[in-house]
């Protein structure tokens, strides 16, 4: 205890007089206490190296505040690199503190190797000492600095960054082809599973399937007559010929006649096409998905499935207004031309607590036919 308190007066004189941690006197000091304290066993070991400690955090105090006002000097040069290197030296700082912590703790074990603890200490000394000659060398280099040198290491800063920005587009780029890739390889397979369980009604038309069926000249409509009147709907196979293909096929085999709309929402949609009426139904098989940008607005046909993209097959409906939520995630693959007083009165309807309505919405007739001039689009 004689020692500490004696140590912790010339600590307390030394810094009343302007010690910094370059300073002659200091270093002399402190060699000379590793000294003494090379000399000396047991607990007054400890108590001499725990007094050297408390002298060097003293002195790493200014040390530190040095390489504090190293970076405000170098905050204004605006050189990344500068800014950087003074970064660095506080990092550096902070580190010795933790060690000088830490070395204290372990003075205080019974096993505690004070010599090679010694050892340390005088190290961290060493590195202290560092702090401040790298600091002043550095308050130094930034002074010097020119505006011409400032200027060219902006510019090169925004060179790297300009870089790094195009390589990081590059890999977006490269990592949204592989996507589309991926998924063109994992549309290919499901095309080539379906060929191989419903060739029939394989998600990609034939060669001469818009020709021989969908002439450009005079495209077909699809004219669903129900018992609440009659819908026109155009399709738009340049975005969906696979969904335009299967839904023609099932017409013009009847598929869709008797069946009920099923499921009926104001202000959303009326969804039709399941030939057991309950939503659960469809044809057999199952079409993969043609998501496209067209939105969903009001009386947009588009393909009703499950949780699987890959899931529609029979079962559609019709947009009673805008649903943005299902863009990009439902097929649309048509859009109501006439009749949308008769979706409304579908949509309407009075439904119960499953949304199917009350009063039977039936499909009596589904036929594909050629566009007439009659079939102008009405205001919606």
């Amino acid at each position: 205890m004689i020692i500490r308190s004696l140590m912790t007066v010339f600590i307390a004189g030394l810094l009343a007089s302007g010690l910094s941690a370059q300073d002659e006197e200091f270093d002399r000091e402190f060699d000379a206490g590793v000294a003494a304290a090379r000399l000396l066993d047991g607990s007054e070991k400890v108590a001499r190296i725990d007094a050297l400690v408390d002298y060097l955090a003293a002195s790493h105090d200014n040390a530190t505040e040095v390489a504090r006002d190293a970076v405000a000097v170098v905050g204004s040069t605006r050189i990344r690199a500068l800014q950087e290197e003074g970064a660095t030296l506080m990092t550096r700082a902070g580190l010795v503190r933790v060690q000088l912590n830490r070395l204290r703790r372990e003075l205080k074990s019974a096993d505690a190797d004070a010599s090679a603890l010694l050892d340390k200490l005088v190290e961290m000394k060493t590195t202290s000492s560092s702090i401040v000659t790298d600091a002043d060398a550095l308050v130094t280099r930034s002074k010097s600095v020119t505006p011409a040198e400032i200027a060219a290491a902006q510019q090169a800063e925004m060179a790297k960054r300009e870089a790094s920005l195009k390589e990081q587009q590059a890999a977006a780029a490269a990592a949204q082809q592989a996507d589309q890739e991926r998924a063109a390889q994992e549309q290919a397979a499901l095309q080539a599973a379906l060929a191989e369980t419903n060739p029939e009604y394989l998600n990609v038309p034939s060669e001469n399937f818009w020709k021989d069926q969908y002439n450009a000249d005079k495209p077909q409509v699809a004219e669903i007559t129900t018992n609440v009147g009659t819908m026109v709907l155009e399709f738009w196979p340049e975005v969906a010929p696979g969904h335009v293909k299967n839904f023609v096929d099932l017409a013009k085999k009847g598929f869709y006649d008797g069946v009920i709309f099923h499921r009926v929402i104001k202000g959303f949609m009326i969804q039709g096409g399941c030939p057991d009426g309950n939503g659960m139904g469809g044809p057999g098989y199952k079409i993969a998905a043609e998501f496209n940008d067209r939105p969903h607005v009001r009386g947009v046909l588009s393909m009703a499935r499950t949780n699987d993209p890959n899931s529609a097959g029979s079962q559609f409906f019709i947009c009673h207004d805008r649903a943005a939520s299902l863009d990009n995630l439902y097929t649309g693959f048509g859009k109501l031309v006439k009749g949308y007083d008769v979706l409304d009165t579908i949509a309407t309807a009075e439904r119960d607590r499953n949304d199917k309505p009350l009063e039977a919405k039936t499909m009596l007739k589904v036929t594909i036919r050629d566009r007439t001039d009659a079939d102008v689009a009405e205001d919606r």
